[in-house]
């Protein structure tokens, strides 16, 4: 009979292809087949802190940008000894758009749009294609509403519409403009200012 000796190694996977983000409690595997998880060292380098979840879950969360090790030791009879490492990507989470009604806001919009029950509000949230579910902080809501050339300006407190926005929308003729311009703060306390617009159909 033959067989085949290997050094052990451990397997390091997630869905996230690789990066992690600032801000965010970024869970990763790490497994090394035969060896218990109690066995097994975790480290990362550049800042990024790392905490067991259960076994074989890992919590990475950088502290900057930039190139992040990670490395795996299994300590043996007092001995520890590195069987695997992994290069990944620290980044910073990707600027969020302005919704409503779960949709993208910007382009055309019908008026009727607007009179949904239960969706007098302007969100802010990450494209679909972000694979991170993440919220964000509005610190501020500005709404102007742009009709025959006057421009009438509103305040909300975190995206819901005022009483005086509303008789406002109930007024909207077609090519009214809305312009929604949002300040918020991601889970990294990174600030953002975004403007988006619709024309009214």
């Amino acid at each position: 009979n033959s067989y085949t000796v290997a050094a052990p190694t451990a397997v390091i996977s997630s869905e996230q292809l690789n990066i992690m983000y600032l801000g965010l409690k970024n869970e990763i595997n790490v497994s090394a087949p035969g060896i218990s998880s109690d066995k097994l060292v975790v480290r990362a380098s550049n800042g990024c802190r790392v905490s067991k979840k259960s076994d074989g879950k890992y919590v990475f969360t950088p502290t900057r940008t930039g190139k992040v090790s990670i490395r795996v030791y299994v300590e043996e009879n007092g001995n520890t000894k590195q069987i695997s490492s992994q290069s990944w990507n620290s980044k910073r989470l990707p600027k969020p758009e302005i919704r409503f009604i779960n949709k993208f806001f910007e382009g055309r919009m019908a008026k009727n749009r607007f009179k949904i029950p239960n969706n007098e509000k302007f969100t802010a949230a990450y494209s679909p294609d972000f694979p991170i579910s993440a919220t964000v902080d509005i610190r501020s809501c500005d709404v102007e509403i742009v009709s025959k050339g006057l421009i009438a300006p509103y305040k909300l407190s975190r995206g819901i519409f005022t009483p005086q926005l509303k008789r406002a929308i109930k007024s909207l003729r077609s090519n009214d403009k809305v312009i929604v311009t949002m300040k918020i703060k991601d889970k990294s306390g990174i600030s953002h200012s975004i403007t988006q617009s619709c024309k009214i159909k």
